[in-house]
């Protein structure tokens, strides 16, 4: 090799570092770039993003089927379906729990005490669950609600 083509070597490595280290800078700065997108959003944005996966759980509402009647080989009815109303409350859903627990007791024409000592029964349950407060509700019941 003549010195002329060994120059020219080092002269191509010369280049090639001069964009490696461009290449690194830009890689550098888009690394940082995430890291702050990242802290932004964990740090400054938390609020925000706690709301919404606070307003984004699932609810399990049960649909019962229908129910059919049993009866005897004789055709004779052995038991029937009735309506059955449940009076609940979703604490989460609430606000002020306190003045939830009031009205319910006006409405339904339960001691507020009552509805306490029921929703502290059902205490252990997630607070989007709902608590059941009156069992067997009859029609008028039902209409004031």
């Amino acid at each position: 090799m003549s010195p002329q083509d060994t120059e020219r070597i080092y002269e191509d490595l010369t280049l090639v570092c001069r964009r490696s280290k461009a290449v690194f800078a830009i890689v550098k700065i888009l690394f940082g770039a995430v890291l702050v997108l990242y802290w932004k959003i964990q740090i400054l944005d938390h609020a925000k993003y706690w709301a919404l996966s606070e307003s984004n759980r699932t609810r399990e509402v049960v649909l019962a089927a229908p129910r059919g009647l049993i009866l005897d080989r004789n055709g004779v009815k052995l038991a029937d379906n009735a309506a059955s109303f449940t009076a609940s409350i979703v604490r989460d859903n609430s606000g002020d729990l306190d003045a939830s627990v009031r009205r319910i007791g006006d409405l339904l024409g339960l001691p507020v005490e009552t509805i306490r000592a029921r929703i502290g029964r059902f205490g252990s349950l997630p607070g989007y669950k709902p608590v059941p407060v009156k069992d067997n509700l009859t029609r008028e019941e039902v209409s004031r609600i």
